[in-house]
């Protein structure tokens, strides 16, 4: 099974290097979303959760980075932990997992375990693909140093499908575009498992 999952967060992390059982390092998640497939591509199940505003500030500038409003963050907002919960069982069953950004997505994630004192083991030993490393040379966008440089979700987009979609840095806009590219990845063989 296959879990691609997406999260938006109430900001980027103090130090990048800094693992997440660092809570002081790693921003409050805001916003969980995640597809979950067999080995055939059918989709099994789904998640699309935003996190209720009781762990975090929801800032005007939070909630527009995320694109979230604040009645969706009032009307729609669950529990931190159940969401975790949730997305762990999900977790439990996959053999691959994928984000675009895979150490923020991953590390945010992790870091509300720690805080929740859930553990996360399943993510520990997981085979795990980040879906911006690996679709680098695919996507040849200059860098600097004559490098390739990472590729955002929109420019993966882009060059996989020729336009870009909508709501980018949503967390349910961005996990059907990280889906997508990652089968049309796979299908070309661009990317292997």
């Amino acid at each position: 099974m296959y879990l691609i999952f997406d999260v938006s967060a109430a900001g980027s992390p103090k130090n990048w290097n800094r693992p997440p059982t660092d809570p002081f390092n790693w921003p409050r998640m805001v916003h969980l979303a995640w597809l979950l497939y067999d080995k055939t591509g059918q989709l099994i199940n789904s998640g699309d959760r935003i996190v209720k505003p009781d762990t975090y500030e929801p800032t005007d500038e939070i909630l527009q980075k995320a694109g979230l409003n604040p009645e969706s963050v009032q009307t729609e907002g669950v529990d931190l932990s159940e969401i975790v919960d949730e997305f762990l069982e999900d977790l439990s069953q996959a053999k691959y997992v994928f984000a675009h950004n895979l150490q923020f997505a991953e590390n945010v994630f992790r870091s509300e375990c720690y805080r929740l004192r859930k553990n996360d083991n399943d993510f520990k030993y997981i085979e795990k693909f980040c879906i911006m490393r690996e679709s680098t040379h695919f996507c040849k966008l200059p860098g600097k140093g004559g490098r390739y440089k990472w590729p955002t979700l929109q420019e993966l987009h882009m060059v996989v499908f020729k336009k870009k979609y909508a709501n980018p840095n949503n967390a349910w806009s961005d996990v059907i575009a990280a889906s997508t590219c990652l089968f049309e990845l796979l299908k070309i063989d661009a990317i292997e498992l």
